[in-house]
């Protein structure tokens, strides 16, 4: 709600509405670029990267970025590598603006593709469990839908009844504690770590 303020102006109470801070679009500036994307996840050990031979065509390949427990790896094995991988219309394809086409027609398995052209988009589509495809030496970027629905129920704790209200906790598992963080902030600048001891 915007903060109002009252001025007197000869005698008359006059209110004047002040807007709230405009927050700063796009938040994440720069080209689109896999280097960019990294940039902006760096140091951050659940980003991944893979490349695809599409049609199994050396000459012809695109960049998988996504981070890892917030999307659903079967999903990404089964829906998109394989027919990328298979595929061989889309290795006949004459361009990569045809190539995209296909894939948003249906050479991919998935529901949801959106076509992207800022970096900021790609970023918090990558916070929310999407997938993206990079194409070398173009400006737009493929997202596809692909999280995992593996999260904890909120429910109130058993072992604490004195404590009021719902609540997520992390289990003794490693790779499921970090998206449960993600999920609640949904941060790009969140930054996980993993060190090994012993």
């Amino acid at each position: 709600m915007p903060a109002e303020r009252a001025l007197r102006i000869s005698g008359e109470k006059k209110e004047e509405k002040v807007p709230p801070h405009p927050r700063q679009e796009p938040r994440i500036s720069g080209p689109l670029t896999v280097e960019n994307l990294e940039r902006v996840f760096t140091d951050c050990v659940d980003f991944a990267k893979r490349q695809v031979a599409l049609g199994g065509d050396p000459a012809r390949r695109a960049t998988l970025c996504y981070l890892s427990g917030m999307v659903k790896m079967e999903r990404i094995s089964d829906y998109l590598l394989r027919p990328m991988a298979q595929d061989q219309t889309l290795a006949q394809c004459p361009g990569v603006v045809q190539m995209m086409e296909r894939m948003r027609q249906g050479a991919l398995y998935n529901l949801t593709v959106e076509e992207r052209d800022r970096l900021d988009q790609v970023v918090f589509d990558l916070v929310n469990g999407w997938v993206a495809l990079f194409f070398p030496g173009k400006d737009k970027v493929l997202t596809l839908m692909t999280a995992t629905e593996e999260k904890r129920s909120i429910s109130p704790p058993d072992n604490e009844p004195d404590v009021k209200g719902s609540m997520d906790c992390f289990v003794e598992s490693i790779r499921t504690n970090p998206p449960l963080v993600r999920r609640r902030l949904r941060a790009p600048e969140l930054r996980i770590w993993e060190t090994f001891v012993g």
